[in-house]
């Protein structure tokens, strides 16, 4: 909720600023009857006559939902976004949206000093959280080092080095990290996090969560487009000029647009990406063709033959190669938990050996064939053998 929060409060910060429609009722009655009927049409003009203000609340609202959520890298990325959002709005605001300014900021001040006062939901607490004095060696006690989810996230991404290392350009798959990492988990990150041996799916970095899943090739493709993007809103804020007396609404857009996705890119760098917050990021890079004035039109449907064509290809060879037989090895694993958990745990071994078979790189299913041989040793005593294999078959 915070990664979603903090992406999106430049966006509502747009909105309040934007400079009011001209004009009287009438006239955007007017104007908006050509989207619809009269009913619609007022329905329009009035949400159009209100909208910096609901925007307005919008950003104290976004700001307390950042604030409860208490996640230090949405806190980071918020920060990041406001910064360039300030430096780039500075000398586009006109000198009558200064009143309306200072009552927002003295209401972000507000709700910032209750929680950042309030013990409980402070987000300097939670920051001091990842610095500890204490020390196992009593002669290196009291100086400051990482602790907690930071110290652990730090062990996580000198570890991935070793994944990107053997997995240099295309990856290990998508989804695949949490398949591969117990191989390259140190005992850094164990001790760190008192000696329990969890499964992380995300290594809590977007660029190295990239390089390991997609290959360097995904990073480079990735990069390209942030770029491309980064250099259409930059154009769009140094060109946009005033016209008609309104202060160049597309470049605040666009000001909204680059520091939202700073935001999101700063963020993603300290946790991993969720739905909400990166569809609302490719949606604002879709918004960016919108902001670009039009250009010669050409002929779309000489290459959508070709392209269509690609994309059923691949689709079917991702279905066929990989979706398939994973599904299939997902049923055969359900149906030897059900076996494993009622009892049945020789006949669950089957099971997971078939599941193991279609997709090798899943080692949960080797983890169940391991228990399993070894909760039924003492009636086959040769499964203690196929046991150690399959542990030995895991490690490699």
């Amino acid at each position: 909720f915070g990664a979603y929060a903090a992406t999106v409060f430049p966006l509502a910060l747009a909105g309040y600023l934007m400079k009011q429609e001209a004009g009287g009722s009438k006239q955007r009655n007017k104007r908006y009857e050509t989207v619809g009927s009269k009913g619609f049409a007022c329905i329009l003009s009035a949400f159009s006559r209100w909208i910096s203000y609901l925007s307005g609340i919008a950003c104290l609202l976004i700001l307390a939902g950042i604030f409860v959520s208490n996640t230090r890298g949405a806190f980071i990325g918020f920060m990041a976004s406001c910064v360039v959002f300030a430096v780039l709005i500075r000398k586009r605001l006109d000198q009558s949206m200064k009143p309306r300014l200072i009552l927002l900021i003295c209401g972000i001040i507000c709700i910032s000093l209750y929680f950042i006062l309030n013990p409980e939901v402070s987000p300097l607490k939670r920051f001091m959280q990842t610095i500890t004095t204490q020390a196992d060696d009593k002669a290196a006690e009291g100086a400051p080092k990482l602790a907690g989810g930071a110290a652990s996230r730090i062990f996580m991404w000198r570890d991935a080095l070793g994944i990107i290392k053997d997995y240099p350009l295309l990856g290990t798959g998508p989804e695949t990290f949490g398949m591969v990492y117990s191989k390259y988990r140190s005992l850094d990150l164990i001790r760190n996090e008192g000696g329990e041996y969890g499964r992380p799916d995300r290594v809590h970095n977007d660029i190295i969560d990239l390089a390991i899943t997609k290959g360097l090739l995904g990073v480079f493709a990735y990069l390209w487009l942030l770029f491309i993007a980064a250099r259409v809103c930059l154009r769009i804020i140094f060109t946009d000029k005033m016209t008609d007396g309104k202060r160049g609404e597309k470049s605040i857009f666009a000001i909204a647009i680059f520091s939202a996705g700073i935001g999101y890119f700063v963020q993603n760098q300290f946790c991993f990406w969720i739905l909400p917050s990166t569809s609302l990021f490719f949606i604002m890079i879709g918004c960016i063709a919108g902001l670009t004035p039009s250009r010669q039109a050409y002929n779309a449907r000489a290459a959508v033959i070709p392209i269509t064509a690609i994309l059923i290809v691949g689709l079917a060879f991702c279905v066929v190669k990989t979706t398939l037989p994973w599904y299939k090895a997902d049923l055969q694993y359900k149906q030897g938990a059900e076996l494993y958990w009622s009892g049945e745990k020789i006949t669950s071994i089957d099971r997971f050996k078939s599941a193991l078979s279609l997709n090798p790189k899943e080692k949960l299913y080797a983890e169940y064939i391991v228990h399993a041989c070894l909760d039924t040793s003492d009636k086959l005593p040769k499964n203690i053998d196929m046991a150690i294999v399959e542990a030995q078959r895991m490690l490699k």
